[in-house]
């Protein structure tokens, strides 16, 4: 498939997107989407964030590693760059999903609640959609990518959750395990979980260990926005926070805009 824009794959782009030259260059964080459906980047370091004009609309959901990203936009599914060209995509009907992308490979992938398919994104296979239903057993509530093969769901059952690992080339579940002690909401981070529970985001790490911090948010809906940086929409009076997730701890950070 051809490399394309969003722009040019959807009509969704916004003038704004285009920069003028000759501009201090930002460091990039990623992209952040509002409530509304817009697609902002985000630049700047730890405590001084700048948000930029909107580069896409009806964005439905979406996930940024340090070098792709995975939108669900309009009635599509999309692998982009991070200079938002498409490097693969498939129609979908689904009107909501849930989606992630590889650190480091151009890998998406994509949970369809309406049908229980998952979908997998990768540059060179054209419109044909990858998607299959596994065998699952209750409510997808998020998910991630384990290994170029592999995805991860949490799953919620009888009350209870449960890391579910799907084998993407042979279309099968492949092993289950108990998520003691974690609850929803949560975002699945490679080999790290971030959950809240009792008014704090708690990272837990693949050795058991656990970071913690107060959250500014009472129920997040967490989204990757770049390399070690996630949004928490829900924040009262249209508020929006990041949470930064790095080696030292969790740090959040209010971004502009929303009531004072």
């Amino acid at each position: 498939m051809r490399a394309l824009s969003v722009a040019s794959l959807l009509g969704l782009l916004l003038p704004a997107a285009c920069a003028p030259g000759g501009q201090l260059e930002i460091p990039e964080i990623g992209y952040y989407v509002e409530p509304s459906g817009a697609l902002r980047p985000v630049r700047g370091i730890s405590g001084n964030l700048l948000v930029g004009e909107p580069v896409a609309q009806q964005v439905r959901a979406a996930a940024f590693s340090r070098t792709y990203g995975l939108l669900h936009a309009g009635n599509r599914l999309l692998l982009v760059s991070r200079d938002l060209r498409v490097l693969a995509g498939v129609p979908v009907a689904s009107p909501e999903t849930l989606v992630a992308v590889s650190p480091s490979e151009p890998l998406g992938v994509a949970w369809l609640p309406q049908t229980g398919e998952i979908c997998r994104l990768r540059p060179g296979r054209g419109a044909e959609p990858d998607c299959f239903a596994p065998a699952v057993d209750g409510a997808v509530l998020a998910v991630g990518v384990a290994a170029a093969n592999l995805a991860a769901l949490a799953v919620e059952r009888n009350q209870t959750l449960w890391l579910v690992l799907i084998d993407l080339d042979g279309e099968r579940t492949l092993h289950e395990a108990r998520l003691i002690g974690v609850a929803p909401p949560l975002a699945l981070l490679g080999e790290e979980i971030l959950y809240l529970l009792d008014g704090e985001l708690i990272l837990r790490r693949q050795d058991g260990s656990e970071i913690r911090s107060p959250s500014p948010v009472a129920a997040p809906k967490f989204q990757p926005v770049g390399p070690g940086w996630l949004s928490l929409r829900g924040g009262e009076a249209g508020a929006q926070w990041m949470v930064r997730v790095s080696g030292d701890g969790l740090e959040t950070y209010r971004l502009p805009g929303g009531a004072p």
